[in-house]
């Protein structure tokens, strides 16, 4: 009788417990559907912010490459790489979007190119929940301005000479991913990446 008595206990324990965790799993997928249009409009508000800041303007107009094809290795970092165009519709640069792993999280942040690959500028969009006053010092003018280029001064590839003291973690993948994107666009330029082919359309007769 009492052996009975402990599965029925168990039993209803167990029930109760599934019953809370449909209830929560209810809860997070309604608050995911509601939230998520908002947070993805306000990424793409972030992004725009940025890409305009590294631009020097508000009347820039941006699209993801056509047919780029990243290589494996960098899609964990690589978000997106973008088309510039200015307020005549003339290109004037690139960007891409990275999300590389800080020491707790990702680090969102925008690497900005002129029409001949040299790096323009870079904008941490968010440190997200990096240590304050030490990850978050990647936002710091300090550190971004370091990777600003010109034809006579362009960017090592040895991530270590950008890092910032007591903050390793977080500033040498973010470096890493500046130098990723940076070779990202130089191989696009110089017609090395992989692309997606036309669809060449049947010729009409």
């Amino acid at each position: 009788m009492k052996r009975n008595e402990s599965v029925l206990y168990i039993l209803n324990i167990t029930l109760r417990l599934m019953a809370v965790c449909c209830v929560i799993a209810v809860l997070v997928a309604t608050v995911n559907y509601f939230a998520s249009p908002v947070i993805d409009e306000n990424n793409k508000k972030a992004t725009k912010n940025a890409i305009s800041n590294l631009f020097y303007s508000e009347d820039i107009a941006y699209e993801p490459t056509e047919g780029l094809i990243l290589p494996d290795e960098h899609k964990g970092t690589v978000d997106a790489v973008y088309s510039v165009k200015g307020t005549e519709n003339e290109h004037i640069g690139y960007c891409v979007e990275l999300s590389p792993t800080g020491f707790k999280g990702e680090v969102d942040l925008i690497v900005a190119f002129d029409t001949d690959g040299f790096i323009k500028g870079v904008e941490i969009i968010s440190t997200n929940d990096e240590t304050s006053g030490i990850g978050t010092k990647v936002k710091d003018r300090s550190f971004t301005d370091q990777f600003i280029e010109s034809a006579d001064e362009t960017v090592s590839t040895d991530a270590s000479k950008y890092i910032i003291a007591q903050a390793t973690k977080t500033s040498k993948p973010v470096s890493q991913s500046i130098i990723t994107a940076k070779g990202i666009i130089n191989d696009f330029l110089s017609n090395k990446l992989e692309t997606i082919p036309e669809e060449k359309e049947d010729s009409v007769e």
